[in-house]
């Protein structure tokens, strides 16, 4: 098959902005020899080759619209945000207000206690046969094994068992989740509230009977900590004032520096000058990498808390 081709090969010049179509589709039947005719097409897909190379794939809206190609990044957002809007992927909404228990409570002057369940996820009932190996200094008889009868510590079910327990209990004492935060439980009748971590909890209330009502009925299921203040949750210091509370993480950071660095940082490079790394092989082991990830999710906790 021969070719004739409309411009010889000094005129082309190939862009990431010409179309591939464009090129092949001028390209019509003729006297051409195949030898030339090859030769032409390599030197097309090259030049196609190096154009799509030198088109840098922005990682970031504002790479995006700033590029050479930002009509045609638009056009593939536009096309993207359009399908999520026809799907109904969202709704837009005003943002629900009145989420941050303490600052309601400071505002409205309400009580305040918090608590803690001890050995949480053991109060609540495993639905599965789980075959355990006795732990050490626990003797039985040979050929004896333990059966889970609850949710013990490391098996898949224990925490989604121990939320499905303590929320039935709240239930039962007339809260329900919040339709904007599941672990805020809201009373049906009166004004307290109950904030969920796991098995820490805020409970604030415009009555301190009801604070006390609740500790009692919770006391009934399960075995409590029960402080009729709150000075810290998850890691959060919480210090009460007049015009409400203030909240800080100074003993968890104080932690973190004790348990990661020996001593404060006293440079702002994070390693020395002219040091050299190593390329890892891949039957070499990674040391201290569970420390590196312990403290860098320690820092992200530290950033979102307060």
């Amino acid at each position: 098959m021969r070719w004739s081709l409309p411009w010889t090969p000094k005129e082309i010049e190939v862009t990431g902005k010409m179309d591939i179509a464009f090129v092949l589709n001028s390209l019509s039947l003729g006297e051409i020899t195949t030898e030339s005719t090859l030769e032409l097409q390599d030197k097309i897909a090259a030049e196609l080759q190096a154009a799509s190379l030198n088109i840098v794939t922005p990682k970031t809206y504002k790479q995006a619209i700033t590029s050479p190609e930002n009509s045609d990044w638009e056009d593939a957002i536009c096309s993207e945000l359009c399908n999520m809007r026809d799907v109904g992927v969202y709704d837009i909404l005003p943002i629900p207000r009145g989420r941050m228990v303490l600052m309601i409570c400071g505002a409205r002057k309400w009580y305040v206690n918090s608590f803690d369940f001890v050995a949480a996820y053991l109060n609540a009932k495993i639905d599965t046969a789980i075959w355990v190996r006795p732990p050490n200094g626990l003797h039985i008889p040979n050929g004896f094994g333990c059966k889970l009868c609850k949710a013990l510590y490391g098996t898949k079910q224990a925490g989604y068992f121990w939320w499905q327990c303590v929320a039935t209990r709240l239930t039962t004492l007339g809260y329900a989740a919040s339709d904007f935060d599941k672990s805020l439980y809201l009373h049906e009748s009166q004004k307290a509230m109950i904030w969920l971590h796991v098995d820490d909890g805020i409970i604030a209330a415009e009555d301190e009977r009801l604070l006390l009502q609740l500790c009692d009925e919770l006391g009934k299921s399960f075995k409590l900590k029960w402080e009729d203040s709150v000075n810290s949750i998850v890691g959060i210091d919480i210090m009460r004032t007049n015009g409400g509370y203030k909240l800080r993480q100074q003993r968890l950071i104080e932690s973190i520096f004790q348990t990661t660095w020996d001593s404060t940082l006293s440079i702002k490079t994070p390693l020395p000058a002219k040091c050299n790394l190593v390329t890892l092989r891949d039957n070499e082991e990674v040391t201290h990498a569970k420390d590196y990830i312990g403290a860098v999710g320690a820092l992200s906790y530290v950033t979102m808390g307060t």
